[in-house]
């Protein structure tokens, strides 16, 4: 590098990634279950050719060699895969307040207990117009996550894969014409990872 000669040093920047492909997916599958997936790709990014010496002595070790521009070499193209698998529980009701509330998730209270409009059931009886259902028979607290907006609690499980086939992505390119790393990457990105995990809203 002449700094002395800045046209010399037109060239691109290590932000210079020609091309980026971003993809996106959300779909149902089958029993409640849906699925999120990402793809992400873009083409090589610059880095800089150098001889590994200080030929011009201003004690910066930046020099190019002959015909080579500023990040005139380019790397591999990176690619990753991620995709999410959930599936939402609801469980319990929001208590409406048309009696019959309270108590227990499910509506109803306790066995027997209704609301002021009808009064709830014993065990085997036919419940009243405003009870909760006697008994166990109170509401039922799962739901199989249909109807979430009226549940009072939610619960999810998930299971995601960040770089779902493994890709080897690499980057640090070495442009040192000493190293024993010249034109060779000396980093990757993260490996596969998977989680499982489950979240409870209330």
């Amino acid at each position: 590098m002449n700094s002395l000669d800045p046209d010399a040093e037109w060239g691109p920047s290590r932000q210079d990634v020609r091309h980026r492909v971003q993809a996106q997916m959300n779909m149902p599958l089958f029993w409640g279950i849906r699925a999120n997936g990402n793809v992400n790709a873009q083409s090589g990014a610059p880095y800089n050719i150098t001889t590994g010496l200080d030929t011009n002595r201003d004690g910066v070790f930046n020099e190019r060699p002959l015909g080579y521009t500023r990040n005139s070499a380019r790397g591999q193209a990176t690619w990753t895969v991620s995709m999410r698998l959930q599936k939402q529980f609801a469980l319990g009701r929001r208590d409406s307040g048309n009696g019959g509330g309270g108590g227990f998730p499910g509506g109803g209270g306790f066995p027997g207990g209704g609301g002021p409009r009808g009064g709830g059931a014993g065990v085997g009886q036919q419940r009243g117009p405003g009870g909760g259902g006697g008994g166990n028979r109170g509401g039922g607290n799962f739901n199989g996550g249909n109807n979430n907006q009226n549940s009072r609690y939610n619960m999810e499980l998930f299971v995601s894969a960040d770089n779902l086939f493994n890709n080897v992505n690499y980057g640090g390119y070495s442009g040192n014409q000493l190293s024993q790393f010249f034109l060779q990457p000396t980093t990757a990105q993260a490996a596969r990872r998977v989680q499982i995990g489950m979240g409870f809203r209330f």
